[in-house]
């Protein structure tokens, strides 16, 4: 499933979703284009947002995983990712591939992040970052600090070579959920806050006991161009 919302004509999406019977495109207009201009004038206007769009979209997960079009018993694994990666930088495929094979029958955990990983090797997307350790993320990052919140040096909390690091909340671009808890869970992105969805929603998840969040150091998500295979 892709959601896209305030498009000016048919987009790219629009023509792939219609040569592919596997893909399902739910594009809406409600007149809520997204601009840095946007940001800049309204504190909070991008993370409300953001809540706002993936409230949509979990809903209409909710629904067609509950409806007699699937067989939510075939459905093991939900991946959320952020489009936009493909267009400017790519997801390779091996690692990402490993991992769905690795994990699609090992689900010990509830949610699996991809790390974000910026050019100079720096965690990306810490907006959405909440480690176990709370004293050590106060000590490096302050999420009213909006510049910060997109690629910071976490070392050595985060290293490739880490294997699976135990946080609140991740997302770093994509996360693999498993589909029976967020087909069934009853939280929901909270757009009345001006911090990341991700957050709000992890912790939600944390209070109903899916607490086993973790970052898969084996899963590079990269925010910049890389001449590896891609999806």
């Amino acid at each position: 499933m892709i959601y896209e919302n305030d498009v000016l004509g048919e987009s790219s999406l629009s023509r792939i979703s219609s040569s592919n019977r596997h893909i399902r495109l739910m594009s809406e207009t409600l007149h809520v284009p997204y601009s840095k201009k946007l940001q800049q004038q309204q504190r909070c206007g991008r993370p409300r947002l953001m809540a706002f769009l993936r409230q949509r979209l979990l809903s209409s997960i909710q629904q067609l995983y509950h409806s007699s079009l699937l067989s939510s018993s075939s459905i093991d694994l939900i991946l959320y990712f952020d489009l936009d990666l493909l267009g400017n930088n790519g997801v390779d495929v091996r690692p990402l591939a490993h991992t769905l094979c690795q994990r699609q029958y090992d689900q010990w955990w509830d949610v699996l992040c991809g790390i974000g990983m910026g050019r100079t090797g720096a965690y990306f997307d810490t907006f959405a970052l909440r480690p176990c350790d709370v004293d050590f993320y106060h000590k490096v990052y302050h999420f009213d600090r909006m510049p910060s919140a997109y690629s910071t040096d976490l070392s050595p909390f985060i290293r490739s070579d880490k294997g699976f690091i135990r946080v609140r909340s991740c997302f770093g671009g994509m996360a693999l959920y498993r589909a029976d808890m967020l087909a069934n869970t009853t939280c929901q992105y909270n757009d009345n806050t001006c911090m990341c969805e991700h957050v709000s929603f992890h912790s939600c998840l944390v209070h109903q006991g899916y607490d086993r969040i973790f970052i898969d150091t084996t899963m590079p998500i990269r925010y910049y161009a890389s001449r590896r295979n891609r999806m």
